[in-house]
């Protein structure tokens, strides 16, 4: 289970039972749960389309006026957009020319109203899964591998020295709670949490190292995070995560980067894992597209 779907399911109960403890916020969840933006942002989008909160006409987000009887249970990773993030992210796999996503019946085959539709290729597009085409619509690109490789290759070099530069700042304790993340709950199933890099990226003082991962390692996050979450490579990349970990919990720099080179290295393989997964899936995979 992903970190955003646990804090989705703890918040869903502390809403039903009135006790938020915390700013209703982006900023005031992920302080909260002491996790980067990410997960907290995928919590408050389940826990809106699940109807647990409303958006306002500000944009603030509160407790919705009828709540679901019922908090969230384990099965949490079927709202529309984690649908449509899986699909899409499939279907850049297996092809080679751009497409263009058809409104109406996209959201026919995945039962939800254009606006939500919408709204949800806004979020999509943030995370450069796809684009909107002025007076075409949006598009979805292929993912290349080449373009990985070359990806890969820069941020490998600025991701160790990013390590580097904030060693003496990193917070330990942190760092532990990121490491048991990465190991199997208690029912001995595989877990993985990648906040791990932000310890590093976002505290190593370098304004240009961290704007090249929230602009152009965006993107690769969303498609390797989202590759080794759902494929076999889940438990290989946890293990890579406690090694790197356990070597900064040791004050190990040595031990660590060679870890997280490791780690980076690896990523190819775990794209391929989806891209073999992908190629056993529909040509359209519920997505209406015209070339």
């Amino acid at each position: 289970m992903k970190l955003s779907q646990k804090i989705a399911i703890d918040m869903s109960r502390r809403i039903i039972e009135n006790d938020l403890a915390f700013p209703l916020t982006l900023h005031g969840t992920a302080n909260f749960y002491k996790v980067s933006l990410t997960p907290a942002r995928e919590a408050m989008i389940l826990l809106e389309e699940t109807g647990f909160l409303r958006r306002l006409e500000s944009g603030r987000l509160r407790p919705a006026a009828k709540l679901p009887a019922k908090p969230l249970g384990g099965e949490t990773s079927g709202s529309p957009e984690e649908r449509l993030r899986n699909d899409i992210i499939l279907r850049s796999l297996a092809i080679s020319e751009p497409e263009f996503i058809r409104e109406v019946e996209t959201a026919k085959f995945y039962d939800i109203g254009r606006s939500m539709l919408r709204r949800i290729f806004a979020n999509l597009a943030s995370e450069g899964l796809i684009e909107i085409v002025p007076r075409r619509g949006w598009r979805l690109r292929p993912f290349r591998n080449e373009d990985l490789a070359a990806y890969l290759d820069i941020r490998k070099v600025l991701e160790i020295r990013a390590l580097e530069l904030a060693w003496p700042r990193l917070d330990l304790a942190r760092t532990a709670l990121i490491r048991d993340c990465n190991r199997p709950d208690s029912n001995g199933q595989p877990q993985m949490n990648d906040d791990l890099h932000d310890l590093w990226i976002g505290s190593c003082g370098n304004d240009y190292i961290v704007r090249f991962f929230d602009t152009v390692g965006a993107y690769f996050h969303v498609i390797l995070n989202h590759a080794a979450a759902t494929t076999p490579q889940i438990v290989n990349m946890a293990d890579e995560h406690v090694d790197i970990l356990s070597a900064i919990l040791k004050q190990d720099l040595g031990a660590a980067k060679k870890s997280l080179a490791h780690h980076i290295d690896a990523q190819m393989e775990v794209l391929e894992a989806l891209r073999r997964q992908a190629s056993t899936k529909s040509q359209r995979i519920g997505l209406a597209a015209d070339h």
